[in-house]
């Protein structure tokens, strides 16, 4: 999913450092992308969650355990995951309670 962002494959591959990589962010709400071939596709693709801008501090407060399990992530949508340990495969989706709107208290996934 990451190839055609610039020297994605490359760093993927051990062959080039993470600051080597296309994407940077300027100032607090701009992200900027630098690609190495036209990809028509490319908005779909920042749909992806994994495409998601992630808040610096909680990826440096939790470390390597950032997105390990449940109790290590962000959640910035209507719904938080609970339950999941990185390995299970199922857990619940709770109500966010920093997220107006939602419509159900929860939700499952099994």
């Amino acid at each position: 999913m990451f190839d055609g962002i610039k020297n994605a494959t490359a760093i993927t591959a051990g062959k080039k450092p993470l600051s080597s990589l296309g994407v940077k962010a300027e100032g607090d709400y701009k992200l900027v992308v630098t690609l190495d071939r036209r990809i028509p596709y490319f908005k779909n693709l920042m749909a992806f969650a994994l495409f998601f801008p992630q808040a610096e501090k909680a990826v440096k407060k939790y470390g390597s355990n950032y997105g390990t399990a449940s109790k290590y992530m962000l959640y910035n949508w209507p719904y938080m995951q609970k339950g999941w340990t990185g390995s299970n495969l199922s857990w619940k989706m709770v109500k966010n309670k920093y997220y107006l709107n939602c419509l159900l208290d929860q939700t499952g996934n099994q």
